[in-house]
């Protein structure tokens, strides 16, 4: 028979609360495609309103106790697992995450996810900013 193709990679679960005091918090899991190799980088990208600081980055990346190298580049936050995963829950917060004042309604973050294969999929994930 043919190889199966490998599904492509998702992201679920999307939330951000945007309390009153302005401690923002971003969550996201990221799942691999079925058959696919696992999860071993991926790049966020986030939608004006949003940005990061780099210097929060050590207490402000939760990747559900997964060790990785991060990395700010503007909007975009690099990611690179030590170890390949089939998902990760993410969870941004200050003070590594920063949010527009009064920011409202929903946004779109790009995600871009790199398997062991190599092979890099552009997953995009829409949350409504909550207070």
């Amino acid at each position: 028979g043919c190889p199966k193709t490998a599904g492509a990679p998702s992201a679920s679960g999307g939330s951000l609360s945007v309390p009153a005091g302005g401690k923002p918090t971003l969550r996201f899991r990221l799942t691999g495609g079925s058959g696919a190799p696992n999860l071993k980088a991926f790049t966020v990208t986030l939608p004006k309103g949003l940005s990061l600081a780099a210097s929060g980055l050590r207490h402000g990346l939760s990747l559900g106790g997964l060790k990785a190298k991060a990395t700010v580049r503007g909007r975009k936050l690099i990611v690179s697992l030590k170890h390949a995963v089939k998902s990760i829950s993410v969870k941004l917060t200050a003070p590594l995450l920063v949010a527009k004042k009064g920011l409202h309604g929903r946004l779109t973050l790009r995600l871009a996810v790199t398997d062991t294969g190599g092979s890099s999929a552009a997953v995009h994930l829409s949350v409504r900013a909550r207070k």
